[in-house]
């Protein structure tokens, strides 16, 4: 079942602003529990890609597939 557990902490902050003190641009960081990767990012759409490689997401939204995921029972 531990394959199919994932966490992941994400952090955005502001890091420029404007003359208003508006944020101008974001960064972030997405970190896998566990495993203390960490991937850098300047546009949320990379964290995206990052979580859905480590999990295994393929670009149609699926995931891999696994053979016999908790069924209990026995070949």
């Amino acid at each position: 079942m531990q394959d199919y557990l994932h966490a992941f902490i994400v952090r955005i902050w502001g890091e420029a602003t404007d003359h208003k003190g508006q944020v101008t641009v974001w960064r972030g960081s997405v970190e896998e529990v566990g495993s203390q990767q960490r991937f850098y990012f300047v546009d949320p759409q990379q964290a995206c890609q990052f979580i859905r490689d480590k999990i295994g997401m393929t670009s149609t939204g699926s995931t891999r597939s696994k053979t016999d995921v908790g069924d209990g029972g026995e070949e």
